[in-house]
């Protein structure tokens, strides 16, 4: 990709030079003459020999060369199904002549071997396949094919998948006689070749022929007219698909049909994939449309390649490194620093927008206001055919819609007229994984953000003057059962029943169903939706980006059905920034209230209908820039968001809550230390969730099938394996799947440890009457499960006794206890509902309800002599403390109730029979005094506490830490923390080698600065050498004294880990003074900052934290670069270039030197950045003596089966609802 400076990071020192060399370069082409301009090459690609369907070339080996092991290598790219591509005559010991072919038929690869001297002999015929998304050779790309002989075997290798195939016994010992590539002359017979096979047509970027130690190039042959070569009717010129249109080489037929061919889209979710502009400074794209989408993207193309793609290729390059134990090398800094370039077309309701950025800024170009009330010439979106025509002329655009003629207004001249593209334009829509390439779509796009795909015709489609093969395109994958060849007329008429329960949209080739208003899926509403039960720790939490993402549009869609009159619903927003950016959805009195936030204020409006009432309810959500359409089932509103900004920060999105905060799950809490958060979470149920188009239910539900069929992508097609390859990993989903709507949800469910939890309440003394509700499920058979206490030492409480509920109490002079035996026994790990009442007044009254089920104690109806005034509800046990005047200590060594408890409810009432009963759900943590050992959640299922390896999360099954994340009915191993990689995190990552003879530095930069109220950074370290050194600097801009720093320092013989860090609160030091760093061993390091608290952890040993005492600094604001194994202060900087140069200090001259693997900041890889995955906001700006190494092993001296603890960074990508419902508790902020 060409390099040109535009808002990149700075540059200096030699690349310096070279961006104002390049700015020479591009101004002198910009005065030149205008003229359609492709990028220019330090040295010219040798031509490709192009044949024409009539041309072949024939070489006859020299007989002293022929021995009886021969190979030939060719690549070739053609359009057409059919054509001979080799044939050769051979002979062997047994024979004296065969013919050998290599050939296409209707798109596949056949070599075959056939001879006429005897039939016995037999025939050698084999069919192979290219790997094309086309699934045909015949795509228009290059591919490979390698031929060689061993006596016995022939090895077959196309597009680098190899098969050994063993020859019949009169094919031992093939030698080459004569090879023609392309065909046959012109009247000779091809034997063993079918009749109707024509000679090749299409183009050989090499072809080789090998033969014993001697290799004949047969383009050089060709370019220098050799002897024992024949050729005919062969060009050398540069190939393209285009050229095959446009020359020669194709009938008239062809051609024309090629020229003036159309396409249908017939559903969203497919996309074409052309060879579109590259760098040009004038272009033009001319195609017709017919459609009746108002809003839809038609063609975009951009400098940024696929995130997904990328990976794959590093991963591939990693794998192959390690195999063959080679060192990579790192990336040059200068190649990464790249432009971000933009066109686009989209139509915005029914109206052309483009989107130009030639690295000035994106403009955008609107042909008509797309708000008018009245529809213009301009309009598109009516069904008929109309023609579209676009000029690109240094920087600016020109426009003609069906003759009408329109220019591109810019309020000042572009800075550069080059357009800088990777060469691929997407038509029709995009494949997933560039909608998820953090921040390389940009947000202006709003048909690419809202997943709203062309549906309709397009053809004659020319990009200058070279018309596109649609029909050959069409073939591929990603658009097979998406586009059709030819333009269909409109036949997407709706009948009656076409989409019920679901409402029908008139398509283009067929109905368009939405089945949003239903509990239906599929593309007809035919199927039963996957319905989730959310009961209050309990959510889906989606991970957008690595970095904060920038949108424009949102869309969003929700059918729900809840009680809560009070929840907090939807949220999405950003982990680690500091900008208060927010698109929310709460309830609030029974209504839907939303919020925006772009960073200034928030703004918020609520809508009219009562939605909180048990029944279902669809939402819908659609913003576009500042309009902003609201829909709660038929009731629609329209709002103009009174905000000058119009775009959102996030890098999440969730609904409901995970409930993992640890001060709650794993730490005594008190209330002293505890505010009520403002909100519940999320109660009730979910059918239906589109965000920006993206049908998420369905993803979840298909997801299960994807992880565990080990061949699932041959069942699922290419869009929708696009879409879960995107996903997989970025989604979590600790929800329930519903049977149905009608059982009961059991509500913010508690677990109670095995070594005693408590979870205690504060009653009203002054209420003679307390009415307590729950489901309760265990499998203990004895446990105390409640305690009703007084201040004067009088109890009543609720306890296991052999597997069944006994009420036993201390109250005045009375003591009993009383076994509900007609309830059975409740130990049986089912969920059972209990209501227990107690009214005091002269008289104790006690009645118990199992299962709906009534048991009333005897005795109870007894005259008491002094007012017995309960004060303490505890959940769990008896106290954990002794009680004053407790007779007889009767609580004291009572056990503690191992099992769960949900949907609790506590009323009190002055009088018997008042108590109300509380319909709307209750989170029961919202008003206790203190807990103790109490988990969010319960996870007994059946006889053990959830043992289904192959659907839920369990200990230990992702390695050193790692964190499992749920998916319904499936997980998968967030590895961010461990410092290791892979399906279960114990595959070795990214590793950076240091050496002792170098200086080994890296430095990357924020582009632009980025603000964070938490950081997570996590890494492993090997080394030996014990010199201080600095492993990790993070930096703020030079207006900003904020930093954080890891390094090891010596410490009584030695070498430990030292972080230290300035939020504006002064310095902060935390070190771990019991590890030595510097044993040779493997070391994972995890650091986390969450405003001014640091938390530092080596390996498996304790939890180091550090908060600094004044509050006044709590963010890291302009963080700017990230220096890997090397101090700042020893970079000398020469014309603006950081290089590591020696010092007088001694100290100075101190480089980090050793392995760092998985280095991690806030879930990015910076390794693989090294290497050349790109980060849109992260860039590399230096490099120096690293390499990275794949065959790296870890001298480990612990076990893989580490607990997970990632010392709550798990919140920055899979817990970001604590953001919201638990705001305040501490150290969940």
């Amino acid at each position: 990709m060409p390099l040109r400076p535009s808002q990149r990071p700075d540059r200096t020192g030699a690349v310096l030079l070279m961006t104002l060399l390049l700015d020479a370069l591009f101004a002198l082409k910009n005065t030149s003459c205008h003229v359609s301009t492709v990028g220019t090459h330090s040295e010219p690609s040798p031509p490709d020999m192009v044949f024409s369907g009539s041309s072949w070339l024939k070489y006859h080996p020299n007989p002293g060369l022929r021995v009886d092991t021969f190979a030939f290598m060719l690549r070739f790219k053609t359009a057409v199904m059919d054509g001979v591509i080799l044939s050769a005559e051979v002979d062997s010991a047994k024979l004296d002549s065969a013919k050998l072919s290599v050939y296409l038929y209707k798109g596949s690869l056949i070599l075959s071997i056939w001879s006429s001297e005897k039939s016995s002999y037999g025939t050698f015929k084999q069919q192979f396949s290219c790997q094309s998304a086309s699934e045909t050779c015949a795509d228009g790309r290059w591919h490979d094919i390698n031929v060689s002989s061993a006596f016995s075997l022939l090895q077959i290798d196309v597009d680098q998948r190899s098969a050994s195939e063993p020859l019949p016994k009169a094919f031992h010992g093939l030698r080459m006689k004569m090879l023609i590539l392309g065909g046959q002359q012109q009247g000779a017979l091809a034997l063993g070749i079918p009749q109707n096979i024509s000679n090749f047509t299409g183009c050989f970027q090499h072809a080789f022929y090998h033969t014993g130690p001697n290799q004949i190039d047969f383009l050089h042959l060709l370019k220098e007219h050799l002897d024992g070569l024949q050729a005919f009717n062969i060009s050398l010129h540069r190939c393209s698909l285009s050229g095959l249109v446009n020359g020669s080489l194709m009938s008239k037929t062809r051609r024309y049909t090629i020229a003036n061919s159309m396409v249908t889209f017939t559903r969203p979710g497919g996309y074409l994939l052309l060879r579109g502009w590259k760098t040009i400074s004038r272009g033009r794209i001319a195609f017709r449309l017919r459609t009746f989408q108002k809003n839809c993207l038609l063609l975009y193309s951009s400098s940024s390649w696929p995130l997904q793609s990328r990976i794959r290729d590093l991963a591939e390059m990693k794998r192959k490194a390690g195999a063959s134990g080679r060192l990579l090398e790192v990336v040059n800094a200068s190649d990464l620093l790249t432009g971000t370039d933009l066109f686009s077309l989209e139509l915005r309701e029914g109206y052309l927008v483009l989107l130009l950025n030639t690295g000035s800024g994106i403009n955008e170009f609107q042909t008509e206001s797309i708000w008018r009330q009245t529809k213009s010439p301009w309009f598109s979106a009516d069904g008929k055919e109309h023609s579209v025509e676009i000029r690109l002329i240094d920087g600016y655009l020109q426009v003609k819609f069906d003759g009408m003629e329109n220019h591109m207004n810019l309020t000042k001249t572009p800075r550069y007229t080059f357009l800088n593209l990777n060469g691929d334009l997407y038509v029709g829509g995009l494949p997933e994984e560039l909608r998820l390439s953090n921040n390389e779509l940009p947000p202006q796009v709003w048909s690419a953000h809202l997943r709203k795909d062309f549906i309709g015709c397009i053809g004659h489609l020319v990009i200058d003057e070279e018309p596109a093969d649609l029909h050959l395109e069409a073939m591929a994958t990603w658009a097979r059962d998406h586009v059709e060849h030819g333009c269909r007329s409109p036949s997407g008429a709706c009948e009656a029943d076409t989409c019920a329960p679901g409402v029908c949209d008139e398509g283009w080739a067929e109905p368009l169903c939405e089945c949003a208003d239903t509990n239906r899926d599929g593309p007809h509403c035919k199927q039963e939706a996957q319905i989730l039960t959310f009961n209050g720790f309990q959510g889906i939490e989606m991970h957008l980006s690595k970095l904060p993402d920038q949108s424009e549009a949102e869309s969003l869609v929700l059918r729900f059905q809840t009680l809560q009159k009070h929840c907090s619903l939807f949220e999405s927003a950003s982990a680690i920034s500091t900008a208060p950016d927010k698109f929310g959805l709460e309830i609030k009195d029974g209504r839907v209230m939303l919020f925006y936030n772009f960073g200034h204020k928030t703004w918020n409006v609520s809508t009219k209908p009562q939605i909180s009432d048990g029944s279902w309810h669809t939402l819908r959500v659609l913003r576009r820039s500042r309009r902003l359409e609201v829909k709660v089932d038929d009731t629609s509103l329209v709002y103009n968001i009174s905000d000058e900004a119009t775009m959102l920060d996030s890098d999440y999105i969730c609904i409901g809550n995970l409930g993992k905060s640890p001060d709650i799950l794993y730490k005594d809490s008190h209330a002293s230390y505890l505010k009520v958060p403002e909100s519940d979470a999320f109660v009730g149920r979910l059918s239906q969730f589109y965000i920006n188009g993206l049908n998420v239910m369905s993803l979840v539900r298909t997801l299960p099938e994807f992880r565990n069929s080990h061949d699932h992508l041959r069942k699922i097609k290419e869009p929708e394996a696009s879409i879960i390859n995107a996903w997989k990993d970025n989604i979590g989903v600790s929800a329930s799947a519903a049977e149905n709507d009608a059982d009961d949800i059991l509500e913010f469910p508690i677990q109670f440890g095995d070594n005693g939890g408590l979870l205690e309440y504060v009653l009203d003394p002054q209420k003679r009457c307390t009415t307590l509700a729950f489901f309760m499920k265990t499998r203990s058979t004895t446990g105390v499960i409640f305690t009703l206490l007084a201040s004067s030492g009088d109890f009543i409480h609720l306890e296991l006794v052999s597997g069944m509920l006994s009420i036993r109490y201390n109250i005045d002079i009375i003591r009993g206890q009383s076994t509900a035996r007609n309830a059975g026994y409740v130990n049986n790990t089912s969920w059972h509902k209990l209501k227990f009442g107690i009214c005091m007044a002269q008289t104790l009254l006690l009645t118990m309800t199992v299962n709906e089920i009534k048991h009333e104690a005897p005795s109870t109806n007894i005259s008491i002599n002094r007012p017995v005034l309960f004060t303490r509800l505890l959940l769990g046990g008896p106290p954990d403390k002794p009680v004053a005047y407790q007779p007889q200590n009767q609580l004291e060594n009572q056990q503690n109730y191992y099992g769960c408890l949900a949907t609790i409810s506590v009323s009190q009432s002055s009088n018997e029979g008042e108590a109300d009963n509380v319909s709307e759900p209750i989170n029961p943590l919202r008003f206790f005094k203190s807990l103790h050992n109490v988990d969010a959640g319960c996870h007994l299922r059946g006889d053990v506490w959830e043992e289904d390896t192959a659907a839920t999360c369990r200990p230990g099954v992702c390695g050193f830490g790692g964190r499992c994340v749920q998916q319904l009915k499936t997980y998968f191993c967030d590895c961010s923390m461990s410092g290791f990689t892979g399906p279960v995190c114990t595959d070795v990552a990214t590793t950076v080698t240091f050496s002792e003879s170098e200086r080994g530095c890296a430095v990357l930069e924020f582009n632009p600065l980025r603000n964070t109220t938490k950081d997570a950074i996590a890494f492993g370290i090997q080394t030996k050498h014990r010199e201080p050194v600095v492993l990790l600097h993070i930096t703020s801009h030079s207006n900003s004294l904020d930093f954080l720093r890891i390094e090891m320092t010596n410490f009584r013989k030695r070498s430990v880990l030292r972080l230290t860090y300035n939020m504006g609160s002064g310095i902060q030091v935390l070190q771990d003074s019991s590890t030595d760093l510097a044993d040779g061993n493997f070391h994972v390091i995890r650091v986390v900052r969450s405003m001014s608290t640091a938390k530092l952890q080596i390996d498996s040993e304790d939890v180091l934290e550090h908060h600094s005492p004044n509050a006044n600094g709590t963010d890291f604001n302009k963080v700017q670069q990230i220096y890997i194994g090397c101090d700042p202060t020893t970079l000398n900087v020469r014309k603006g270039a950081a290089i590591p140069s020696l010092s007088r200090d001694s100290a100075a001259n101190r480089f980090f030197v050793g392995h760092l693997t998985g280095l991690t900041l806030n879930g990015i890889s910076l390794g693989d950045i090294l290497i050349g995955e790109s980060v849109p906001g992260l860039y590399l700006k230096m490099s120096h003596a690293l390499v990275i190494d794949p065959s790296f092993t870890p001298n480990l001296r612990q076990s893989s089966h580490l607990p997970a603890n990632d010392m709550e960074a798990v919140q920055v990508r899979y817990n970001f609802c604590c953001r919201v419902h638990k705001k305040n508790l501490k150290n969940c902020q």
